[in-house]
């Protein structure tokens, strides 16, 4: 990682320490972990990425194996950890501090998403740049949203959502799929298929974890709803073709904290001609939540969803989601009842379930 860290700046900027530039989102330790599960060939499980049983999970690997073959195994690993590793450089995102702070709370690392290769320099093979790992030299152009930029955004959204180590089985997903494609030579630069197939890779897993969750809880499940549907449902609408100008330069952050955007108690004075309820059920429908910080939520507090339109444009720029509500809510006259509630529900769920039916493809 330090190689990464120190090898060099994009062409035309000045270099910066070691360490200073990129931020590796796992330790070594939990690389080493990933690599014992690619090569284990057990469906992954938190056990499998604990850190703290590093050595036990290495000790249980050692021990099924015949005397004779404990060599050979250990050279094998060697060789396929040197692999991940220059794989994992190339292909796990990282925060890079030259992109701004790309923050949302204080408890956010610094620095903007990145995901960049270190290319040698043509003139000068001592010094060399970063540049995209997926460029428009390397993939092409393409009428969908830029490749670079949507593994940015799902490898950021995997990142807020499963936010322990023991449960970024994404990255463990990145190096199979990587070794399978590349079983020999690792060298070099990565095409436009295989960005592709990437794309698909990673997708579909992320739908698989959507999925489960839709079946139980389900969507309307108030607070208990995973996280992963939200941060899903965030990542479709700033792909989408509509939301395209509006989210530009949209990044995930850290969300903890789910938002009602009517809210439970709302505050003596908000006008009940604009938030009243039929149903008191509604409040924690799939329409009426959106996930937030923990510092938006308690600067939300009990406002009326108006108010929490007008005065929190920060907060709300938090959840693609959250946008989406402020926008019914303007077109509703500024009301936030049943009916927008399920309204809005209905139109993520359709979302979602559109997205679920492409199973195969990006």
């Amino acid at each position: 990682m330090a190689y990464y860290a120190s090898a060099g700046a994009d062409e035309g900027e000045e270099p910066k320490s070691d360490g200073e530039r990129f931020r590796s989102q796992i330790t070594f330790e939990s690389l080493l972990l990933h690599v014992l599960t690619v090569m284990s060939d057990h469906d992954p499980n938190d056990k499998r990425l604990d850190d703290r049983k590093l050595v036990a999970r290495f000790t249980e690997v050692l021990e099924t194996l015949p005397p004779d073959s404990v060599g050979e195994w250990s050279r094998r690993f060697a060789y396929t950890l040197l692999k991940c590793r220059y794989l994992f450089d190339r292909l796990v995102l990282k925060r890079d501090a030259t992109k701004g702070t790309g923050r949302i709370d204080p408890s956010d690392d610094s620095g903007g998403w990145s995901l960049m290769s270190f290319r040698r320099s043509s003139e000068d093979k001592t010094s060399g740049y970063y540049r995209d790992t997926f460029n428009r030299e390397s993939v092409g152009s393409t009428d969908r949203t830029d490749l670079q930029r949507r593994l940015v955004l799902l490898e950021s959204m995997l990142r807020v959502t499963y936010t322990g180590p023991r449960t970024m089985h994404w990255i463990t997903l990145v190096l199979r799929t990587a070794l399978a494609s590349f079983p020999e030579k690792v060298e070099g630069t990565f095409d436009r298929s295989f960005a592709e197939l990437y794309l698909v890779a990673l997708t579909n897993y992320a739908r698989s974890k959507v999925r489960e969750a839709m079946g139980w809880p389900g969507l309307d499940a108030g607070t208990k709803v995973p996280r992963i549907v939200f941060t899903y449902t965030d990542y479709l609408l700033v792909i989408g073709p509509e939301h395209s100008t509006l989210f530009a330069d949209y990044q995930f952050g850290y969300r903890t904290s789910v938002e009602h955007f009517r809210p439970q108690r709302p505050e003596k004075d908000i006008d009940q001609r604009l938030v009243g309820l039929s149903d008191a059920t509604s409040l924690e429908l799939f329409g009426n939540l959106a996930l937030v910080t923990v510092s938006a939520n308690s600067r939300f507090s009990n406002r009326s969803p108006a108010d929490k339109a007008d005065y929190h444009p920060d907060a709300r720029r938090q959840s693609p989601k959250l946008e989406a509500m402020c926008a019914l809510l303007e077109r509703s006259n500024r009301e936030w009842k049943d009916a927008q509630i399920r309204e809005h529900g209905e139109a993520m769920r359709a979302l979602l379930e559109d997205d679920l039916a492409l199973e195969g493809t990006y």
